[in-house]
């Protein structure tokens, strides 16, 4: 006796695949559904030609990877928050004292990486980075550029940059820099 399980197609379900009138991602959807075990692979599904079989893996491959991706990033965030800087906590606390609506520590995804950022402010579109010593150093000032460049083009409308003392020694400078971008 087998232990493979059988994918069940209609007939109208059959002719509509070998017609391509149903996309790649809805037969993906449908086996999705019908799977009684993840370990399934959908190639021995002989309605589906050398293409597709092809196709369907890279896109299994795919979610893997962002599947991976994306956890990563949550334990790189976990990590962050936990280990989150003076001039952090009391960047918090001025958008706090200033009821802004923030992110702390944002994800933001591209389809091959992903970039966290300080403080995302979601009613302007923009970042809040708080930077320490090293930002100063040339080869961080030019990621530090590609950055923000990279950021802005996944729809982020600006990425101001703060340093670790001022925050720290500077509160008054900083929330007028803050209540001159009218985000209330």
């Amino acid at each position: 006796m087998s232990n493979r399980t059988k994918i069940s197609f209609s007939s109208k379900e059959v002719k509509a695949i070998l017609e391509g009138k149903i996309s790649d991602e809805d037969i993906v959807d449908i086996v999705k559904n019908r799977l009684v075990s993840k370990e399934i692979l959908l190639e021995k599904t002989s309605i589906f030609t050398k293409e597709r079989k092809e196709k369907l893996s890279k896109q299994r491959r795919g979610l893997n990877r962002e599947r991976e991706l994306s956890q990563v990033a949550e334990d790189f965030k976990s990590n962050l928050i936990i280990n989150q800087t003076p001039a952090e906590k009391t960047f918090k606390a001025i958008l706090k004292s200033l009821n802004i609506e923030y992110e702390f520590q944002k994800i933001i995804y591209t389809s091959t990486r992903f970039y966290i950022v300080d403080f995302y402010i979601p009613k302007i579109k923009s970042v809040f980075e708080i930077d320490g010593e090293y930002h100063n150093e040339v080869e961080q000032r030019k990621y530090d550029l590609l950055r923000t460049t990279n950021l802005k083009s996944l729809n982020i409308e600006e990425v101001y940059r703060f340093s670790n003392e001022d925050v720290l020694k500077n509160h008054l400078y900083i929330e007028d820099r803050i209540k001159s971008l009218k985000i209330q």
